[in-house]
């Protein structure tokens, strides 16, 4: 009786180890740019990338930053300065034209995905520092997701995104916790000084 209630046990015991959630326990640091006045928290040491190319008759400068963990999982945030060309009446309107440029474009170019494997975006309106902006999710055919939010205001286009890549993980449901754990903790934390 007694052999029995511990191979029982035991069993119940590796069962339920296994079938818990595997979120990993991320070492979130705080990062704050001053020269663009971005704070976020990213679980990966970001490096930077300047570009300045001319747009329009005015030079236009994009101040990048990114990290990858976990081969594949992606945390980019950028500014594009708009160099005097901001129209608070047209913000809604850029920021859905945005979101439209960002679903196919940046998913190529960042996230090796084209637009064909795109089975779904949504997006809504908020307000994140007093500033209108836009949060944006992307869902692939493949599993792999993908959660953006653009701000506009008068020095420029703010943008933080986090692609995590299903290629490690069994379930939905691990997958749905693992996703949510690591995007809102991101897109969350991203702030403008």
């Amino acid at each position: 009786m007694k052999i029995t209630f511990l191979i029982t046990f035991f069993v119940f015991l590796i069962c339920s180890c296994s079938s818990q959630d595997k979120i990993p326990n991320l070492n979130w640091k705080e990062f704050v740019s001053e020269e663009t006045g971005i704070k976020i928290k990213t679980p990966c040491e970001p490096t930077k990338s300047v570009k300045s190319f001319q747009e329009k008759p005015r030079p236009i400068r994009v101040l990048s930053f990114g990290c990858e963990i976990d081969s594949g999982n992606k945390f980019l945030f950028d500014l594009k300065e708009h160099m005097d060309e901001f129209d608070k009446n047209k913000i809604s309107e850029q920021l859905k034209y945005f979101e439209e440029s960002f679903s196919s474009k940046t998913m190529i170019d960042t996230f090796n995905l084209n637009t064909e494997d795109i089975k779904s975006v949504t997006g809504e309106d908020i307000k994140r520092n007093g500033f209108q902006a836009r949060l944006s999710e992307v869902k692939s055919s493949n599993g792999n997701r993908i959660k953006h939010i653009a701000i506009i205001n008068e020095r420029g286009t703010y943008n933080a995104m986090v692609g995590i890549s299903r290629k490690s993980l069994q379930s939905d449901e691990q997958f749905e916790k693992y996703y949510q754990n690591i995007a809102n903790t991101f897109i969350e934390s991203f702030q403008l000084r």
